[in-house]
Parts: C-alpha cells; sequence; structure tokens
C-alpha cells in the first residue's frame, strides 16, 4: 500500500515524503515537482482502432479516413445508400415494392462486445446505441462526423460496425418507405479514441 503525507515544517523545503510498507521505500520530492506531476495530463492522441473479422468473408471491412481530433472530423466511408428502386411506387397501398439496392447501417456505441447475430454465425461487435443510415445520395456512401472542441471528450471512446442489409420499398400507408428485409454481412468492428 502506498501513503502520500506532506511533510510541513518552517526551517526546511517543502516536500512529499511518500512510504510503501512493507519496503519501507522512502522518497523525498520537491513540492513543485509533484505539483508538475499531478497537473501534468498525458496527451491522449486521437485514433482510431480496427478490431474483429467481417462476416462473412468477402464483406468489406470498415473503412474510416481521419481521427477523431477535438475541433475535427472524420468520415466512415463505402457506406451504401439504399435508394434505387426496380419500382418507385407499390400498385397498392398494402404492398411491397420490388427488391432496392442494398444498404447499409452505421451502429455506433460505447463499448466492444462480441455477441453472436443469428441465424448468420456473425458477431455483433459493438452495443449499437445509435444507427445511421445513409439516406441521401449526397452523402457519396460517407458519414461525417464532426468532434466538438470540448476538453470533456478527451479520452472517451467510441465503437462502430456496418451491416449491410437488402431492402425492399414499400407503400405502406400509400406512402413510400424502405425497410430491411435481409441481412448481408457485417464489417469488422473500429474502436476510436477522441484526442489531440
Amino acid at each position: 500500500m502506498l501513503t502520500v503525507t506532506r511533510i510541513v515544517c518552517p526551517d526546511c523545503t517543502p516536500s512529499i515524503f511518500l512510504n510503501r510498507s512493507p519496503g519501507h521505500m522512502r522518497i523525498f520530492l520537491s513540492t513543485i515537482t509533484v505539483i508538475s506531476l499531478l497537473v501534468t495530463v498525458e496527451a491522449q492522441t486521437a485514433s482510431m482502432t480496427p478490431y474483429g473479422l467481417v462476416c462473412p468473408t468477402g464483406t468489406a471491412a470498415l473503412a474510416v479516413t481521419g481521427t477523431p481530433k477535438l475541433g475535427g472530423s472524420f468520415t466512415v466511408t463505402g457506406m451504401k445508400s439504399p435508394l434505387a428502386c426496380t419500382r418507385r411506387f407499390c400498385q397498392n397501398c398494402t404492398d411491397f415494392c420490388n427488391a432496392c439496392t442494398p444498404g447499409s447501417i452505421l451502429a455506433v456505441g460505447l463499448t466492444r462486445i462480441s455477441v453472436p447475430f443469428p441465424p448468420s454465425g456473425c458477431k455483433l461487435l459493438t452495443d449499437a446505441l445509435l444507427a445511421l443510415i445513409p439516406w441521401s445520395a449526397a452523402t457519396n456512401g460517407s458519414i461525417k462526423f464532426n468532434v466538438p472542441n470540448n476538453a470533456a471528450l478527451l479520452g472517451q471512446k467510441f465503437t462502430m460496425q456496418r451491416a449491410d442489409v437488402s431492402y425492399r420499398g414499400t407503400n405502406f400507408g400509400c406512402n413510400p418507405w424502405r425497410i430491411a428485409t435481409g441481412f448481408i454481412g457485417l464489417s469488422n468492428g473500429v474502436e476510436g479514441l477522441i484526442g489531440k
């Protein structure tokens, strides 16, 4: 156990006394040195770290350009927008339209996990607190994230994983919608560390 005690005496240089039992190791440091050690915060370097495996084999890995620096941005690329359908509208208000092009869903969470995704045998690699879909063609298959310049975010981690799915257009309620109807694959995971 390490105990820290400040020794104060009017006739000596203020110092810090560290005593670790049972070794009785004693070290004297100047107050200025200790204070500088306490207030120095190790700078966090922004990073993106891939983890896990794509599934099934041949699925594209999750691609990210940039790192999550405070006040900066990063972009997830390779996302598919489910825009093109063989028919834009259904014949009535209760039917499915024909199949649309495959699309992507980006799951964003805070924690790495490894949970089977039945019946595919693939694994979910993020706790998925948020799901994002690039609906607009203007996104060009990418989703951009702006990182606030807030020091409270320094050192915070988040996780991401892409799911590729098939879509069908619907006209339920006489309003055109697209819903995911099939699973194609899961990317690997990427863990981001917000830093400078």
